[in-house]
């Protein structure tokens, strides 16, 4: 199963929507330019959708299916049948998809008995849209749906744990989003929720209390490294240490070398720095300031200690910053030093570079402990003579300072939507949050999650503006969006849970760069639905309902 297959597109788990679904009435078809063989397949294809829209078997059809094509070869003895995409919404699997042949094998009688029948959605026959997953024999996989075998560079971070989540998701890297925000509608000139108040909640934090306490750890706990297009840490305060800091010397940012052969240089190109935020249009602030570097060696021969003033005893997510060339090392020994003692990480630095690196939470004490509130880098590696960088490290998610015509939002980071964040992460603006002269935040919000997937991995599957742009050189493995698309019905029914994939890029293909069919974000999809419904029905409510994998 390839996770990466879905891509670098949303794909949105739907909680609960819009209205029931409800078949409608029979579609009047055009027979024009139809043999009387087309038609005569034509009506019999009529009737096995009037019979599965009344009986739900040997398929659930959900609305707006309808036949979009039939073909009919009597020199081939060949009958083709092209339903349209909304045939493609329910499950496949061999059952259903012998029976819907059977069927309309029988309805079409013994005038086409020697016909080779195939039925189409998707433009491509039914059978193929039942995913590896759920074929009985492996022999008929599609092996096109299949990952492609290739270099990885080391993990970005390695905690230092004693266990490993082998048959897991260990080595995994997951960009996750909880969908919507608060955001600046430029039509009215002021901050607003993007999905509407509804039974005192709002979509922007509803899933939010889903992703960060629940299904962020539980993929962690699974092995997987997570990337966020949103701000993470609840906690309100910030602290960043940085080599550009005003702070006294020893008191926040230092530097300690052992030797004379090993020592700090500044490095040649743009690092962090805070600036003066609010952060207006364009403004970066990893393009502010600069960063540190040293040789790595087989001995901690230098060391950087970043050492905050916490405002307020609490937990804080600590991220750390640094430059990455072909030339840092691989294993950058990072240890946390915290109110439960230290932890250790091993960070790839030859990746990741200019933007902020999650390394873990952590409960610090208020006001300055270098012994137990701190985040110290030496230069031991295994990589000999290469480059190992500091620059900022942050603690905490702080609230929001990007400004929107002179208008900060005044609400916490982790509330504010991805368009937001991505600008103070360092995302480039032109290929990752801003598409529309910020004149629309809510649609570059929105564009903007799936787009920070593809900068992370680079090229080929860079930006859709520049698949070829190098990012930041992190394979992706699974893009992954949550929304609960808040809604009513007109009655106490449960609306179900809805599966989005994407089957096409930017450039309508229905394959990867790397050539591995994008059937395989639909298989995701099904998979992942399947297991979903299944779960809530047999735990929760027997009566939930499936919606459309769409």
């Amino acid at each position: 199963m390839r996770l990466k297959a879905f891509g670098f597109w949303a794909m949105a788990l739907l909680l609960a929507s819009c209205q029931p679904l409800l078949i409608k009435k029979k579609p009047a078809y055009d027979y024009s330019g139809l043999s009387k063989n087309e038609i005569k397949v034509h009506k019999k294809a009529e009737r096995f959708l009037e019979y599965a829209a009344r009986t739900e078997q040997p398929v659930k059809l959900f609305p707006g299916v309808r036949i979009d094509s039939v073909n009919v070869s009597e020199e081939m003895k060949k009958i083709q049948i092209y339903f349209n995409k909304s045939f493609s919404f329910t499950p496949f699997r061999e059952e259903n998809v012998r029976k819907v042949y059977e069927i309309i094998r029988g309805l079409l009688g013994s005038k086409f008995k020697k016909y080779d029948l195939q039925i189409y959605s998707l433009q491509v026959p039914i059978e193929e849209l039942i995913p590896n997953f759920y074929r009985s024999q492996k022999a008929n996989w599609d092996v096109t749906r299949l990952p492609k075998k290739y270099q990885r560079p080391a993990p970005l971070v390695r905690p230092e744990k004693p266990w490993k989540a082998e048959r897991g998701l260990e080595g995994k890297n997951i960009v996750l989003w909880n969908s919507h925000g608060w955001y600046f509608n430029h039509k009215i000139g002021r901050w607003e929720w993007q999905r509407p108040r509804l039974f005192q909640s709002v979509e922007d934090l509803l899933t939010t209390s889903f992703v960060l306490p629940f299904l962020a750890p539980m993929l962690e706990n699974a092995g997987a490294y997570l990337f966020l297009p949103r701000e993470r840490d609840m906690q309100t305060n910030e602290v960043i240490v940085d080599n550009d800091s005003t702070a006294p010397a020893g008191r926040r940012y230092s530097e300690i070398i052992r030797d004379n052969l090993h020592f700090f240089k500044t490095g040649h190109t743009p690092g962090f720095a805070l600036g003066h935020p609010p952060y207006e249009t364009g403004e970066n602030p990893f393009t502010m300031g600069t960063y540190r570097y040293v040789l790595s060696d087989s001995v901690a021969s230098a060391t950087v200690r970043w050492t905050p003033v916490i405002p307020q005893t609490g937990y804080y997510a600590v991220y750390v910053s640094y430059h990455s060339d072909s030339n840092s090392v691989t294993d950058a020994d990072y240890t946390v030093f915290h109110a439960g003692g230290k932890t250790a990480f091993k960070v790839n630095q030859t990746i990741g570079g200019g933007t902020w690196i999650y390394l873990g939470t952590f409960k610090f004490r208020r006001g300055f402990h270098p012994d137990s509130g701190c985040v110290r880098l030496t230069n031991l590696s295994k990589d000999q003579d290469r480059i190992v960088s500091a620059d900022a490290v942050r603690f905490g998610g702080g609230m929001g300072n990007v400004a929107r015509e002179g208008q900060v939002s005044g609400r916490p980071r982790f509330v504010e939507a991805a368009r937001y964040y991505l600008q103070f992460a360092g995302m480039p603006d032109t290929l990752v949050y801003n598409f529309y002269a910020d004149s629309n935040d809510y649609v570059d919000d929105y564009k903007s999650r799936g787009e920070y997937a593809n900068y992370l991995y680079g090229k080929p599957f860079g930006p859709s503006r520049n698949p070829q742009a190098e990012g930041l050189k992190i394979p992706i493995d699974l893009s992954f969006a949550f929304h609960t698309d808040a809604g009513i019905t007109h009655n106490d029914t449960t609306i179900g849970t809805l599966a989005i994939y994407s089957l096409a890029g930017a450039d309508s293909q229905r394959v990867f760069p790397d050539s591995v069919s994008r059937l395989a974000n639909r298989d995701f999809a099904d998979i992942l639905q399947t297991q979903i419904v299944h779960d809530i029905q047999a735990q929760l409510d027997p009566v939930w309902q499936r919606r459309p994998l769409y």
